[in-house]
């Protein structure tokens, strides 16, 4: 079910998409699809290739996770600024971006999530659920962002923690890495 909230009006500003899914592996390329959608609708496709990435990660991680197949739901914000993702599941157990091993075919996906879009946060709720989401900006790419290859192969990151969580005062305040309660 898709359930946009227009209170911007007929620009991207303040443009609102919710879509609850069931949480099985086909939704991730829906999902994909009906983000490429949107994007393109608003004249956004340099976002693209970083908000399919992402979001793919995120849906991926709450459908592997999930304790259940209870619905999971997308959020997908757009103003004059950002392109927000936000993915709520059901899980409570919290996301840690993983050492990955060269060898190893995943585990990666935070890392790459934080090196996409600076930093990512997790809000938990009160009936054990979380949201996990993270923000893009809407104008071009960061040098940090251009550094990685579009469309290409890309090596596996170091395992530092570059780019994965930033600190509360790296972050915009909106951004704030604290626990939050809904």
């Amino acid at each position: 079910m898709i359930t946009p909230d227009r209170p911007g009006g007929g620009t991207h500003a303040g443009e609102n998409f919710v879509v609850t899914f069931a949480a099985h592996p086909d939704r991730v390329g829906q999902i994909r699809h009906m983000l490429r959608a949107i994007l393109r609708y608003r004249r956004l496709e340099h976002l693209t290739a970083d908000a399919e990435l992402v979001a793919s990660e995120l849906v991926t991680n709450a459908i592997q996770h999930a304790p259940d197949q209870r619905p999971i739901t997308i959020t997908v914000d757009l103003d004059e600024q950002w392109l927000s993702l936000a993915v709520r599941d059901h899980s409570a157990d919290w996301p840690r971006p993983a050492e990955p091993v060269p060898s190893q075919e995943n585990g990666r996906g935070l890392l790459l999530v934080g090196r996409l879009a600076g930093s990512w946060h997790c809000a938990a709720h009160t009936d054990g659920g979380k949201t996990v989401s993270c923000r893009l900006p809407v104008s071009d790419p960061s040098p940090a962002r251009r550094l990685l290859p579009r469309r290409q192969h890309t090596p596996p990151l170091e395992a530092d923690g570059s780019g994965a969580r930033q600190s509360a005062s790296d972050r915009p305040p909106s951004q704030d890495a604290s626990l939050s309660q809904s």
